[in-house]
Formats: C-alpha cells, sequence, structure tokens
C-alpha cells in the first residue's frame, strides 16, 4: 500500500470531521511505516485536537526524531509538554524557532515558555529579535512592555512604543492602541 494516499485521505477525513477514519488510516499507514514523518505529525495533531495528549506527544516526539527540523511537531509538543514541564517546552519551543525564524508564533510562544521558565534576558532577547524582524507583530511588542514595566523600567517601555510608532503600516487603530498604553505608563 503506498503511503501518501492513506495520508492524504487522513488529512481529508480530519477536515470533514470524522476524526475516527483519519485516525484508522494514519494508523494502517504507520504499519507500513512506523517511523513515518508525516503520518506522525498528523496522528499527533489529531490527537492533540481531541485531547489524547500522551498519544499525540508520542507520535509528534516520532516525527520530530524522523526531522528535527519538523517545526510544527516542535511547536505543539512545547505546548503540549509545558503543564508538567516549562523547561522541556522552553526547548522545543527552540527548536520551531530554529527550523522556522520567519514565523512569529514560534518566538512568541518561545519567550512565553522563558519567562514561565524564570529565564527573563532570554525572552527579553527572543521579543527583541522578534520585533526587529517583524516591526507590526504588536502582541510581541506589548509582551516586551509588560517584561520592562514589571521591571519597573518605565523609560525602557516608553521608548519600545515610540519606536514602534515610527513603523510603517502600522494602522490608526493601532497607533492609537499603543498611545493608550503609554498614557496608562505616564499615570502610574
Amino acid at each position: 500500500a503506498s503511503l501518501m494516499p492513506l495520508i492524504n485521505s487522513s488529512v481529508l477525513y480530519s477536515y470533514i470531521g470524522n476524526p475516527a477514519k483519519a485516525e484508522e488510516n494514519l494508523k494502517k499507514a504507520l504499519q507500513v511505516d512506523p517511523l513515518n514523518e508525516a503520518a506522525n505529525l498528523n496522528l499527533g495533531l489529531l490527537m492533540a485536537e481531541q485531547g489524547k495528549m500522551a498519544e499525540a506527544e508520542k507520535a509528534l516526539k516520532t516525527a520530530l526524531s524522523a526531522n528535527p527540523q519538523q517545526a510544527v511537531a516542535a511547536y505543539n509538543l512545547s505546548v503540549i509538554v509545558a503543564k508538567r514541564n516549562v523547561a522541556e517546552a522552553v526547548g522545543y519551543a527552540e527548536m520551531a524557532v530554529k527550523a522556522r525564524p520567519d514565523e512569529p508564533k514560534y518566538a512568541y510562544t518561545l519567550a512565553y515558555y522563558q519567562v514561565e521558565n524564570n529565564q527573563k534576558a532570554g525572552a527579553e532577547k527572543t521579543l527583541k529579535t522578534l520585533i526587529r524582524d517583524n516591526p507590526l507583530y504588536l502582541n510581541a511588542v506589548s509582551f516586551l512592555a509588560d517584561i520592562y514595566l514589571r521591571d519597573g523600567k518605565k523609560q525602557e517601555a516608553l521608548k519600545l512604543y515610540q519606536q514602534t510608532l515610527k513603523t510603517e503600516g502600522l494602522s490608526e487603530q493601532d497607533k492609537a492602541g499603543i498611545r493608550q498604553a503609554m498614557e496608562a505608563i505616564l499615570k502610574n
């Protein structure tokens, strides 16, 4: 049996809301090739959607060992393991960022787990790089400002917001939000 049709049909079944059939096809594919990256990745995501976290983790780890550059597997593993081991979550998020430095969501997630893991300096560095490469990713801007404010670094937070206001392509709504954030800092 060729694996790709089984894997592709499983994605389709999953998409149209038949996870049982999707799972069945993926497990058939894995009987043929237990270490198959695509089959394990898809099974991992399917299991995670259904809240079967132990199975999801096992499949995603297999996908990641088949391909250490498998950013989607690494990212999802970081989210799954974070509940019990935030240091491990940082490790997986770092793998996702290394594999896909162009995906801001991965860097943001890494910074989040770095903060949770008391790696504040690491989180600041991650966010600064993220903002440098994606200046319009405002979630990262407010996250970094928040870290500064928690450390009592008001000036740093204000400076960050001032720089962000100069960014090309910022909507009027975003500008207004940033100005509000700055006013709130100045009032406190």
